[in-house]
């Protein structure tokens, strides 16, 4: 899934600006929300980083889903939202784009604050792409079957990511099936377009593919 560049708007960070939490303050959320046109007007019941950080508090809880990320909303907003009111919210347009966008920000946060990196003669993007297993709901394993064991078969989706080492900027990612192995999606990358002259891609041992 190519992607355009998006804006990356400058700002402190979440909370007490502390270099250890890359995310994005609630200024720069509801900037980013505007300059991908997520939001055209500002929200009187949801603002952009409300739900932001009510989607990571679901991660974080191990329950990325509709219903416990409204439940976080309520919570962040001090008001009641359904999770059918949550499901049109996200259904709008560039709203993928609003979260990529806030990844890139998190992302750039990130390196400026832990990590100087040399410039490197004839490389222009570090490319680094790796993947992360998500959980589902145990009722979606006939749809997204997960890991097994004898007892049960597990629901799971996997996230494949490209990130630009040297600028923080999204490249490339997308869903896939969780039993696609890496090895499988090596060459993905290559075939997707984004690849240009003085790429360096980096990867871990997952993606090795050897022809015998």
């Amino acid at each position: 899934m190519q992607t355009s560049q998006s804006p990356v708007v400058t700002g402190p960070l979440l909370g007490s600006g502390s270099p250890s939490n890359p995310v994005p303050c609630n200024r720069v959320v509801d900037a980013l929300a505007r300059k991908t046109r997520f939001v055209r007007r500002t929200a009187r019941k949801l603002p952009a980083s409300d739900l932001l950080r009510a989607t990571l508090c679901a991660v974080a809880e191990g329950t990325p889903e509709l219903r416990s990320t409204a439940i976080n909303c309520g919570i962040q907003c001090a008001d009641t939202l359904s999770k059918q009111s949550l499901w049109e919210r996200l259904r709008k347009p560039h709203a993928v784009d609003f979260f990529k966008a806030c990844t890139e920000q998190a992302f750039g946060n990130l390196l400026k604050s832990h990590f100087k990196i040399a410039s490197l003669p004839g490389i222009s993007r570090v490319l680094v792409g790796d993947s992360s297993a998500i959980k589902l709901h145990p009722s979606l394993s006939e749809v997204f079957p997960g890991g097994s064991n004898q007892n049960k078969q597990s629901a799971q989706l996997r996230l494949q990511c490209t990130l630009d080492l040297l600028s923080g900027q999204w490249v490339d990612g997308g869903f896939e099936p969780y039993l696609r192995q890496d090895a499988k999606a090596a060459h993905d990358l290559a075939q997707s377009g984004v690849l240009e002259e003085g790429d360096l891609v980096v990867r871990d041992l997952g993606y090795a593919v050897i022809d015998a």
